[in-house]
């Protein structure tokens, strides 16, 4: 396969528009239910413990088995419906993990080709400014040439870039 061609999947129009609506979707659902924790509030709820988990397993396991040792104060129905929620969205936040996973591998292959045919272009460029003066690709090249300056000399070196291309 050609170093140009990492990924020669691209999405169409449709595939593009399902993506956003959906992500529009999900996103209109879940800003109806957004808390802002301040970073004091966050500290201060933090994120429950592995232990504290079975803490919370072992309650609902209780409220369920035996049911007459329930403390009158807990809202169990609420309690239920919190760990739903809790269990929903750890499952959420590691699909979306993993879909961010997807979607940054997918963007690096484009980004990666795009890259590679820029600098073919390039070298296209400068191999025409230098067989056919005056034919228009010397203004091209000398736009295009600040991308390829060395970062010691200043001075190109023809098909190094100054850095390489970043995520």
């Amino acid at each position: 396969m050609p170093n140009s061609n990492l990924n020669n999947e691209h999405f169409t129009e449709d595939e593009m528009k399902i993506i956003a609506k959906a992500w529009d979707a999900i996103s209109n659902v879940m800003r109806k239910k957004a808390r802002n924790l301040s970073p004091e509030e966050r500290k201060t709820y933090g994120s429950v413990s592995e232990e504290n988990k079975l803490v919370v397993l072992k309650v609902l396991d209780y409220e369920g088995t035996h049911p007459h040792l329930k403390a009158p104060e807990v809202d169990y129905d609420e309690l239920k419906a919190d760990w739903a929620d809790r269990n929903f969205l750890a499952g959420f936040v590691s699909q979306m993990i993993e879909m961010m996973n997807i979607a940054n591998n997918i963007r690096i292959t484009h980004d990666y080709d795009a890259y590679q045919n820029s600098r073919t272009d390039y070298n296209y460029t400068k191999y025409k400014m230098e067989t056919t003066p005056g034919s228009g690709f010397e203004t091209k090249y000398k736009d295009l040439l600040y991308f390829f300056k060395t970062k010691t000399s200043g001075v190109s070196n023809g098909d190094e870039p100054t850095e390489p291309p970043t995520e």
